[in-house]
């Protein structure tokens, strides 16, 4: 169930992978060759790996041009372009004008308790397990958002009111 059968490279591949919030995995098999292989990530970046990493085990058992390691340089230099221009967005710590309109604690039947924990040099928002420093940037649409900082599983707050009382909305980043 949910298997891709790939013959990209002239090899059958079969494979399945998956994504949670940080974690991404692949398993894939040659059913005509006898091999197999899992790569499991713990990083919201390691999806870049899955991709190469099959590449990689095709290049060693059938002797293919070596691609993988350049489709991950690649990868990575975008990337730090990437975050190079979110960083320029950003005002890192948060914009002290935003932060003090904000309430020290919200709470959601959804997603919990979040408390608000500011200094001179930061903003965390913390969510009990996971507490995350996090930066203001101005959006396309002229909104302030208090965003986690790239390079993370992104994270976008949008201040809000709901029935006369302060709320911070959860913005679909992807």
């Amino acid at each position: 169930m949910g298997l891709s059968i790939s013959t990209r490279y002239g090899v059958t591949v079969v494979h399945h992978g998956g994504a949670l919030f940080v974690c991404n995995s692949d398993l894939m098999y040659l059913p005509d060759h006898g091999v197999g292989a899992v790569i499991l990530t713990n990083s919201d970046r390691g999806g870049t790996l899955l991709g190469p990493f099959r590449r990689r085990l095709l290049e060693v058992l059938f002797d293919g041009r070596p691609e993988a390691a350049g489709n991950i340089e690649a990868a990575v230099s975008n990337f730090r372009k990437y975050l190079a221009k979110e960083r320029e967005r950003l005002v890192i710590p948060a914009g002290k004008k935003e932060i003090v309109q904000l309430t020290s604690e919200y709470t959601s039947r959804e997603l919990g308790q979040l408390t608000v924990r500011t200094s001179a040099n930061s903003t965390v928002f913390d969510f009990g397990e996971w507490p995350s420093a996090f930066a203001t940037r101005r959006n396309d649409d002229d909104t302030i958002a208090l965003n986690n900082r790239p390079g993370h599983v992104r994270v976008e707050f949008v201040r809000a009111e709901r029935s006369g009382r302060k709320a911070l909305i959860l913005r679909d980043a992807a």
